[in-house]
């Protein structure tokens, strides 16, 4: 009952920090999280939104402005990916991409004292 309240909570409060929902020049939405997130490392956990990690999602560090990818990766076994920091870099934008998934994009700031791991939810295509 405890670990469904959690999921339940989490779900609620992922879906309050999407606030973008546009469609790119090929008719997909691409969802983004409204708020910075503090972080202690370019990384992340993805999962489903029943809470299973998702293997394979294509991960790629965007320019500030989305328009040049800088580097990408893809998930592990376990739904994580992490980057190498970059030297000077604070802040770091990534787009996340599957199929049958909606792109997802978050945006990062690294903060070693108050940052925190990062776990991020891919929403089913419609």
């Amino acid at each position: 009952m405890g670990a469904m309240i959690t999921r339940l909570a989490w779900f609620v409060g992922s879906f309050l920090l999407l606030s973008a929902c546009y469609v790119d020049a090929q008719g997909i939405s691409i969802l983004e999280l409204r708020n910075v997130q503090l972080v202690q490392a370019p990384a992340a956990v993805v999962h489903d939104p029943a809470g299973f990690p998702l293997a394979g999602v294509s991960v790629e560090e965007f320019s500030s402005d989305w328009k040049e990818s800088l580097r990408s990766t893809k998930t592990d076994v376990a739904g994580a990916f992490s980057f190498s920091p970059v030297k000077g870099r604070e802040i770091y934008d990534f787009q996340l991409r599957m199929d049958g998934f909606d792109p997802l994009r978050v945006r990062v700031r690294m903060d070693r004292k108050h940052g925190r791991e990062l776990r991020l939810e891919m929403i089913l295509s419609s």
